[in-house]
């Protein structure tokens, strides 16, 4: 691997999907560790990546991942890898993303974009059409700073955490982009960050993971933000 940024984990049968950014290339191996295949060259067509910094794995298990730099989403097919369609595209129109980043599905299969370069999350339906966005570029709660980072859904109550490094704040909205809330906060101390949190990830118990990459440790929240 070269900077192994994006995780996924295939919710059917367990493998799991890296995304070797700087190799270009996404890598799979079974639940075990077993390598077996990669797909991606470097390029910005079809079966291609400039940048593929997320991957997320949809639940009837086809692998989407994050083109940061050629500023789409293509989908793969789990057997072979072969790019099966792509959408998205540079610019700030509904369906089109600019530097996109975080991705996760929700448990009715859309599959929700940290759009960081529009600073908003963005919602598709699986097969690549716009839904809908949520949030904005500012200071305030329900707003982005900038630099988006990781997102997840937590399928069970359908809360959405987005990570804004910028502002040092981890964000929450319902399923439908409405904002619910915000924790964080620039620092050093517990629940605080000194440069932004980088990805999140919610357990099967609802508690919130964030990786603090600036002070080299993960922090654990409850599913509505008490550090812990």
């Amino acid at each position: 691997h070269r900077s192994p940024y994006g995780l996924a984990v295939d919710p059917n049968d367990g493998a799991v999907y890296v995304a070797a950014t700087d190799r270009q290339r996404i890598h799979k191996y079974s639940s075990s560790g077993t390598f077996l295949m990669s797909f991606g060259i470097k390029g910005t067509g079809p079966d291609q990546f400039l940048y593929p910094s997320r991957v997320a794995v949809a639940p009837d298990g086809t692998v989407y991942v994050a083109d940061s730099w050629d500023h789409r989403i293509s989908a793969h097919d789990p057997g072979s890898g072969s790019e099966l369609f792509s959408f998205g595209g540079f610019g700030s129109a509904l369906g089109q993303i600019t530097r996109p980043h975080g991705i996760a599905f929700d448990a009715d299969g859309r599959l929700f974009v940290a759009d960081s370069g529009n600073q908003r999350g963005s919602v598709f339906a699986a097969d690549g059409t716009a839904l809908f966005t949520f949030g904005s570029k500012g200071w305030l709660p329900g707003q982005f700073q900038g630099d988006l980072r990781g997102l997840t859904v937590n399928k069970l109550d359908g809360t959405v955490y987005v990570v804004d490094a910028q502002g040092n704040w981890v964000q929450r909205f319902t399923s439908s982009g409405a904002f619910v809330g915000r924790f964080g906060g620039d620092g050093f101390d517990l629940g605080q960050f000194s440069d932004g949190g980088r990805e999140v990830a919610v357990a099967l118990d609802g508690n919130v993971w964030v990786g603090d990459w600036p002070n080299f440790r993960v922090q654990k929240f409850s599913g509505s933000g008490t550090p812990l």
